[in-house]
């Protein structure tokens, strides 16, 4: 459960208007801080539009492999012509949330 503060409605409010104008979002900060929860929360809220197919969530870890994640992507995906993937619906969009990113 998330106490809505201050913060929290700035960060969501934020992180929702990047999103929905096609902005690429990194969200940093100690632990603890709720990050994984805000943006769940508004993953939630945007698959009720119409414009968004899906979400696709995955954790990074120091054992994950780059053929693991491209693997895991491309299985959400369908085979548009040969060598080509994409989501569902052209006119849809996907949103890949990466949670753990190790630098």
């Amino acid at each position: 459960m998330l106490v809505p503060t201050v913060d929290t409605i700035r960060h969501q409010w934020i992180i929702s208007a990047l999103i929905n104008n096609d902005v690429h979002v990194i969200v940093n900060g100690e632990t603890g801080t709720s990050k994984t929860f805000i943006i769940k929360n508004i993953l939630e809220s945007l698959t009720c539009d119409e414009k968004l197919s899906m979400s696709i969530e995955f954790s990074f870890s120091a054992r994950t492999k780059a053929l693991q994640v491209q693997n895991f992507i491309t299985s959400k995906m369908i085979r548009r012509k040969k060598g080509v993937l994409g989501i569902p619906n052209i006119e849809e969009r996907i949103i890949i949330f990466v949670d753990d990113l190790y630098c």
